[in-house]
């Protein structure tokens, strides 16, 4: 937080712009990141706690899988374009 607030005091600075006008745009995907990642988390919590470890891996697989299959055409396209 303390760095967020003094890259955010500096960028003010530098652009001339409200100090609060740039934190609040910084914050605001923060927090949406916060909010989703802990949704997910609860929801793999409940998964477990109702159907033990199976339900969790099937919740996982997916999320793996498509993280992966995201990651190689993201390799495959720096490649052709480099």
């Amino acid at each position: 937080m303390l760095f967020l607030t003094s890259t955010t005091q500096l960028f003010a600075l530098l652009k001339k712009q409200s100090f609060f006008y740039i934190w609040i745009s910084n914050m605001r995907g923060i927090l949406l990141n916060v909010v989703l990642v802990g949704s997910m988390g609860i929801i793999i919590f409940l998964a477990y706690d109702s159907y033990n470890i199976g339900a969790v891996l099937l919740f996982l697989g997916p999320l793996l899988l498509a993280r992966f299959a995201f990651a190689a055409w993201r390799r495959k396209r720096r490649g052709t374009f480099s």
